[in-house]
């Protein structure tokens, strides 16, 4: 659980800098290496599937993986 909700606010900060800009506040926008690790564009989309993804990873720890299957 802390590691899901870890990486669930990893995600959220990710998207919130890529709102930001940061990667051009920065004077980053020329290196390939930091616009692919933070990005460049911010979706509510990604952040809709951060919340998918986190929902499923939850519901298999707490019903399928401690039933056994």
């Amino acid at each position: 659980m802390k590691v899901a909700i870890f990486v669930l606010i990893f995600s959220f900060s990710i998207e919130l800098l890529q709102y930001l800009n940061i990667v051009d506040k920065l004077g980053l926008s020329k290196s390939k290496i930091a616009r692919t690790v933070i990005g460049t564009s911010f979706s509510w989309i990604d952040i809709l599937t951060y919340i998918a993804g986190f929902s499923i990873v939850l519901i298999i720890e707490k019903y399928w993986l401690k039933k056994g299957i």
